[in-house]
């Protein structure tokens, strides 16, 4: 019975550290003043109706659901990321950085974060 116990709790305590624990070295970042946009690629890892509502140009939009399906079509280039939440920065970055990408930084890009590097949501807290 402890050991079932303990295997759950491990495996919640895996769950919330994948999801909302940062990741090293992933830093907020402002998208918009990125000098070389041709050595980087922008990664819009939000829903397609958030997308489409709130556009950025020269983005490549592969929803988070679909990244997994999809990863092989991005370049080999530094990815930066545009996400509507802290959590889809978190689970995109730990994904592509698994599968040997280097993720530069993420963007929140949302209604309710008009700055996309201030507020509480944009440093996980």
């Amino acid at each position: 019975m402890t050991s079932v116990v303990v295997i759950m709790a491990m495996g919640i305590a895996y769950f919330l550290y994948k999801r909302y624990i940062p990741v090293i070295g992933l830093k907020c970042t402002d998208i918009q003043n990125i000098k070389d946009k041709n050595q980087v690629v922008i990664l819009d890892v939000r829903d397609f109706p958030v997308a489409n509502k709130t556009s950025i140009d020269g983005t490549m939009n592969i929803p988070l659901a679909y990244l997994k399906r999809y990863y092989h079509d991005l370049d080999k280039k530094m990815i930066y990321l545009v996400c509507a939440e802290r959590q889809e920065a978190n689970l995109s970055a730990r994904f592509l950085k698994s599968k040997g990408y280097r993720v530069g930084g993420f963007m929140i890009k949302n209604e309710a974060t008009p700055h996309p590097c201030r507020g509480k949501e944009a440093y996980g807290l």
